[in-house]
């Protein structure tokens, strides 16, 4: 599209974090991290809707992307489940340093609204998240020898009732090292 735009529509994970968005198998784990788990449920959040991203043109020239999200709230966790008839919004903003040839970091926020199945769907979920990657890959060692860091923090605020509202917060961190072809 125009204007550094790209648009998606059908049924896609949620751009909510770092690890919510990748497919099990894409994972460097077995298993979405329980964070992910805990607060979207064993398959992380996953809907129909649509999505419009943003290449967001800055003054430091570096990549950033803004995407804006509108899906079905059928998340059982967290929000409506099932019997909504609702929509959730998903909000992620993505930045992208380059620290020197070999280092690079990533800090994202997201947060992510919807009804929630308490008291019949009148009140909401709203779920903030901060991520922060950092990967170093010299290019001089070659193709195999790597380190990433992933660090994922997870707030919520779920309504229960007029006066009622459940705080919780999670965080995991992961740290990969790739020391030849097929090993890390």
């Amino acid at each position: 599209l125009p204007y550094d735009l790209k648009a998606r529509a059908g049924k896609f994970y949620s751009a909510f974090g770092k690890a919510n968005p990748f497919h099990t198998h894409a994972m460097p784990w077995v298993d979405k991290p329980n964070v992910i788990r805990n607060f979207f449920g064993e398959e992380g959040m996953s809907e129909a809707g649509a999505e419009l991203s943003w290449l967001v043109p800055n003054p430091w020239n570096n990549y950033m992307e803004l995407i804006a999200q509108v899906q079905n709230n059928g998340n059982e966790a967290s929000f409506a489940g099932a019997q909504s008839n609702d929509l959730m919004y998903v909000t992620h903003l993505k930045n992208f340093f380059e620290i020197d040839n070999d280092s690079t970091i990533e800090v994202g926020g997201s947060f992510a609204t919807g009804a929630n199945a308490a008291a019949g769907g009148d009140h909401r979920t709203n779920v903030t998240g901060l991520d922060l990657t950092y990967k170093w890959r010299p290019p001089q060692q070659g193709l195999y020898k790597s380190l990433t860091s992933m660090n994922e923090l997870v707030f919520s605020q779920k309504e229960q009732g007029a006066e009622d509202t459940v705080d919780s917060h999670g965080l995991y961190n992961s740290l990969e090292y790739q020391f030849s072809r097929r090993w890390s």
